[in-house]
């Protein structure tokens, strides 16, 4: 079998698919705590951000002096606090929204607040992975969001006018992706592509049941 991966193949196959860049990824939506927190003109201000992962859990099951792995559960890395900094503009806009959001989970003043879990989907942001020409080429959500800290603001009246930063992070419970202009992407897997691959063997595997019980009945006819 031939290996292609020489520096040739690795050119070619780089100048064709090209790479990710760490700027071509959008935060397109952004409500948390049933507040749609973060409008269109709100979001070009995103600095950094990133996607989430997961893990699976290995269980090890010895037997006659082997170690057998085992798959467990999933844990969502970082889930309890995932980290974004918007610029700060001078309206304090998204410090203020994030303010607000943080004293509907639990207000210091009457000391409660919307401390039940949240709505998977009520309460949700959502990644959008882009291309060189700003289309949309995989989209993840982040499900059942609250903020959980913003970060400090520090001043300095001798300081060389610095932009200012808010920092903020968000627990979620999971996240789920999808591809995009795909059927069945919206169900957060990869089932699209396969999924009408499967439509077009069940079509072609119907008109062979179909065909087979027609020679069935013809061989019925000459017994």
């Amino acid at each position: 079998m031939a290996i292609n991966q020489t520096i040739q193949d690795f050119y070619s196959q780089a100048s064709k698919r090209n790479f990710s860049r760490d700027f071509q990824l959008r935060i397109t939506s952004f409500q948390v705590n049933g507040i749609n927190l973060v409008d269109e003109n709100d979001l070009v201000f995103l600095k950094t951000a990133s996607l989430p992962g997961k893990t699976i859990s290995v269980h090890q099951a010895p037997y006659m002096g082997l170690q057998f792995n085992i798959p467990g559960s999933v844990v969502y890395d970082g889930s309890q606090a995932w980290a974004t900094t918007f610029y700060c503009t001078q309206d304090f806009n998204l410090r203020n929204l994030l303010e607000r959001s943080m004293i509907d989970t639990f207000d210091q003043g009457s000391s409660i607040g919307f401390m039940r879990p949240r709505d998977l989907n009520a309460y949700r942001i959502d990644l959008t992975l882009i291309d060189d020409q700003f289309n949309p080429i995989r989209t993840y959500g982040l499900l059942g969001c609250f903020v959980t800290s913003i970060g400090a603001i520090n001043y300095n009246v001798t300081g060389n006018g610095a932009i200012q930063e808010i920092t903020t992070n968000i627990a979620y419970q999971y996240w789920t992706g999808a591809e995009l202009g795909v059927r069945g992407g919206n169900n957060g897997s990869f089932g699209g592509v396969l999924g009408q691959i499967g439509g077009a063997a069940s079509q072609i595997g119907g008109a062979v049941s179909r065909v087979s019980s027609i020679l069935k009945q013809i061989g019925g006819i000459f017994k």
